[in-house]
């Protein structure tokens, strides 16, 4: 069976619930680049012929797969109309990498559990971490070509996008036969152009409330022992940030749960659930329905 028959053959059972259900179309970061072009072409042509495929989803071991590769395919799925979702910061291995800062300066308008997600990056999307305009930029490239530690509050989010830039110079260089040098100076100021751009789209994005709804499944991260115990689930975080959230089930064979099951978790009493309200828990589903891509769009 190919991808096509295989997402016609799900398209086919979704369509018996007209404006009930939609297709997120997966890719494995274990794809190839070839294949995730597959998948991606495939999401845009299914969504342009009126078929209910609303967005994709980046998903697969955290540990494996180079996600440079995917950025211009999301690009395509984005421009096409197609909402974005990517699972980000699952582990404790991945959790404060330059990756999570790659991922979210893709402006992804989902976030698959975020359970890792460290301070400098959750900064982005609370709006601390973005330099404010009339910052001075950072010398680039530094002197002796060393990124400062620590480095300045408000550069954070500034080097981190620089060393994305720079890494995606030296490969578009290497595909049309140039070998160039990642500290060639000529390289990082073209780089630190294309960051200053990116920061600007970060101002604006700041200035509309950028907040990518966190997918949230919480006895996956039991079971998968990412989260140790529910008291100290990371949705608290969220919450009392009043970030939004959906509750989600993950995989729900190898889980064995239902999203009635989830949302019982946040209702019950600690230790057996988070014991929240039933005001929150509504909050928490209109969140959810508010995040909810339709027509290829959040809404």
């Amino acid at each position: 069976m190919s991808r096509e028959q295989y997402l016609l053959t799900v398209l086919s059972e979704i369509r018996a619930f007209p404006g009930r259900a939609a297709l997120i179309v997966s890719v494995d970061r274990r794809m190839s680049e070839e294949d995730v072009e597959e998948c991606v072409d495939l999401a845009i042509k299914l969504h342009q012929q009126g078929e209910p495929v609303v967005g994709l989803d980046l998903c697969g071991n955290p540990l494996e797969g180079n996600v440079d590769a995917f950025e211009k395919h999301f690009d395509r799925a984005r421009e096409a109309g197609l909402g974005l979702t990517v699972h980000i910061a699952e582990t404790k291995l991945n959790g404060h990498s330059i990756e999570s800062f790659v991922l979210l300066s893709w402006h992804p308008d989902r976030l698959g559990h975020a359970t890792y997600l460290e301070e400098p990056q959750r900064d982005i999307f609370f709006l601390t971490d973005i330099p404010p305009p009339g910052t001075q930029v950072p010398q680039i490239p530094p002197p002796n070509g060393q990124v400062p530690d620590p480095i300045p509050h408000h550069h954070r989010t500034f080097y981190a996008l620089w060393r994305k830039h720079v890494l995606l110079l030296s490969r578009r260089y290497q595909e049309v036969g140039f070998h160039v040098d990642s500290q060639d100076d000529d390289t990082k100021e073209r780089a630190a152009r294309g960051v200053v751009r990116e920061i600007q789209a970060l101002r604006d994005l700041a200035g509309k409330q950028y907040k990518p709804c966190v997918e949230i499944c919480l006895t996956s991260n039991l079971l998968s022992k990412t989260v140790p115990r529910l008291e100290e689930h990371h949705i608290r975080h969220y919450l009392a940030n009043n970030h939004p959230v959906v509750i989600c089930t993950d995989d729900i064979l190898p889980f064995r749960t239902t999203l009635l099951a989830e949302y019982a978790l946040l209702l019950a009493k600690p230790p057996h659930g988070l014991g929240l309200s039933r005001d929150e828990v509504q909050k928490i589903a209109e969140m959810g329905m508010d995040a909810r891509f339709m027509n290829g769009k959040q809404t």
